[in-house]
């Protein structure tokens, strides 16, 4: 099996061996609490990869590139902004606390902490001048991030579940507000129903489930209540 489709998993990577993953994300937000006809989409290609240091300790680099676009209406003239690039890069450690290994199953629980370094460029700016922060392709801030993944998996099903916390700090002006997060995920393999030797071809249904809260932005000190 392999790992949630949003968040991180506490199965091993191999001493000495590298893992690698791609992902292909496409949000779309509606209007904008506190404006009118202003709609926000972004399509974003993650790379992760992954490096077994030990059985135990594993580190992860996450590096994603971004497009996006504003839509919004301005004097009753239709306007488009967009941007497109590198985003921040974000690297953490994970350290296996906890495994207790059966026939046929197996339960671990891993801490893990890391850093999001400002990458991508948050000074992007079109004919109008410069992009609003939602749109840079980058935040221009160092953010930190930890929490503990548990995962319990059989022949046939795996749950993973995450507790995290994210320090968002501020730059330009602009403070996105700290982060907590409840993640869950379960994995059913669907086909085939029985496994025969060798390593066959298999396909798995995902459930997840996030919970989210976020405290509200400050723009230049000030509180952002539609936030």
């Amino acid at each position: 099996m392999g790992a949630p489709v949003t968040f991180n998993t506490a199965l091993p990577v191999g001493g000495d061996e590298f893992v690698a993953r791609g992902l292909l994300v496409r949000s779309q937000s509606g209007d904008d609490p506190g404006t009118t006809d202003r709609g926000l989409s972004a399509t974003a290609l993650v790379s992760v990869l992954g490096y077994g240091v030990t059985p135990r300790l594993a580190l992860f680099g996450v590096l994603p590139y971004t497009d996006k676009d504003l839509d919004l209406t301005v004097g009753g003239s239709r306007l488009s902004r967009s941007s497109s690039g590198i985003g921040d890069v974000s690297l953490f450690g994970r350290y296996t606390l906890l495994q207790s290994d059966q026939p046929g199953r197996t339960f671990r629980v891993a801490p893990f902490v890391g850093v999001k370094a400002p990458t991508g460029n948050d000074d992007e700016r079109d004919g109008v001048g410069r992009l609003p922060a939602a749109v840079q392709s980058g935040t221009g801030a160092w953010d930190a991030f930890g929490g503990v993944v548990a995962t319990y998996q059989i022949s046939a099903l795996q749950v993973d579940g995450q507790v995290s916390y994210r320090v968002n700090n501020e730059a330009n002006g602009f403070d996105p507000g700290d982060e907590a997060r409840l993640d869950g995920s379960l994995q059913y393999r669907l086909w085939p129903r029985t496994l025969g030797s060798g390593v066959p071809d298999v396909l798995y249904g995902v459930l997840e489930m996030n919970l989210v809260h976020r405290d509200k932005h400050e723009i230049n000190g000030t509180t952002d209540d539609n936030s």
